[in-house]
């Protein structure tokens, strides 16, 4: 039997230590419990995503549309018979603030054709290919971006107007300045109260747009300061919403002779330039949402309508030193409503030009 002299206990410290070092193997296990379960819930976010794709695709192969509503925790059934696509669409996992996500469900928000759709969500960390953050599916596929993107080329950025943001605007909505997104103050103005153009909205898939030839006020419009352009390309999100006040809409103008423009006529509604000579582009105005660009170049001019191409001319010429007019020129004015308006100082290719259509087409959900 031993004496109490040959028993060894621990003493205080060494108890301290041992309970130090335990809490720290089950904090580190905790840890890696959680960072388990937070990519499985990122894993089961895509797996969602790409089965509300499947759905939807089934829906618009039987329809001809996309739902105009999604809402997660629900059913998606035909609009025009009672095939269930969807017994539950999923919901986002929760704690839905994974990393640095917001806490939102999956937000579906569909063109306002029915021929597109978009779905924002979030990952907390690289999964699958895609880094962390939002993410936007479309049909085309999973984009490893935001659906509200950021402008991707922002070099040699001359003017940057967007009806979302840079707005002066009264009580009424009417608007006496749209503030330049670019870094050089080309800050288009209207001192008129009678040709200021009308903000309005939630027009274009939740967001606004710019209203010229609204009410009573048939000849709006908003200037530039002076604006130097040789070459450039030119990108606007617009619409017609009707003929306009008199023969034709000047949609853009130099101020000066002789008279730089993108108009269309009431009588065929093309879109034409008029740089050095008049080039129709034989691509319709339409009286839906559109995104247009215009590559004016040292030889020619292209425009392009939703990505397709339009007739090309060959004369062509610089804008030294002149205002823009946007909406009007005497009583030719556009009757209808632009969302964004970006003019880049230099003629880009077909890969920049697509990345910029891209931003657009993302942003405002158009085809």
């Amino acid at each position: 039997m031993k004496s109490s002299a040959q028993l060894k206990f621990f003493t205080l410290i060494e108890l301290l230590i041992v309970i130090s070092v335990i809490g720290i193997i089950i904090s580190i296990s905790f840890v890696s419990f959680s960072n388990v379960r937070q990519k499985g819930r990122d894993t089961k976010r895509i797996a969602d995503i790409k089965l509300i794709q499947k759905s939807l695709e089934d829906y618009y192969r039987d329809e001809g549309l996309y739902p105009a509503a999604l809402t997660p925790g629900q059913s998606l059934v035909g609009s025009s018979s009672t095939i269930t696509y969807t017994q539950i669409i999923p919901q986002n996992p929760t704690p839905r603030n994974d990393g640095a996500c917001p806490n939102n469900e999956y937000v579906y928000e569909t063109a306002a054709t029915g021929t597109s759709y978009k779905i924002e969500f979030c990952l907390s960390e690289p999964t699958a290919q895609l880094t962390a953050g939002s993410k936007c599916a479309t049909p085309q596929g999973i984009l490893n971006e935001s659906c509200n993107p950021i402008l991707p080329i922002t070099s040699n950025l001359k003017l940057w107007l967007k009806a979302d943001s840079g707005i002066v605007k009264d009580g009424g909505d009417l608007i006496s300045e749209w503030d330049d997104s670019s870094d050089n103050a080309n800050d288009a103005t209207q001192s008129d109260p009678a040709k200021q153009p009308l903000w309005v909205s939630n027009q274009l898939n939740g967001k606004p747009v710019v209203r010229f030839s609204h009410g009573s006020n048939l000849y709006t419009s908003l200037t530039t300061p002076d604006i130097t352009l040789g070459q450039r390309t030119e990108f606007m999100v617009i619409k017609r919403n009707g003929d306009s006040p008199d023969t034709y809409h000047s949609i853009m103008v130099s101020a000066n002779p002789p008279y730089y423009q993108l108009y269309a006529y009431n009588s065929n509604e093309f879109f034409q330039s008029y740089i050095d000579g008049g080039v129709n582009h034989n691509l319709t105005f339409l009286t839906s949402y559109q995104i247009i660009d215009r590559v004016v170049s040292e030889n020619h001019v292209d425009f392009y309508q939703n990505g397709i191409a339009g007739d090309s001319g060959t004369p062509v010429t610089g804008l030294s030193g002149q205002p823009i007019i946007i909406g009007a020129w005497l009583t030719y004015a556009l009757n209808g409503d632009i969302a964004e308006l970006i003019i880049y100082d230099y003629a880009m290719n077909d890969t920049e030009r697509g990345q910029i259509e891209d931003y657009l087409n993302i942003k405002y959900n158009l085809y």
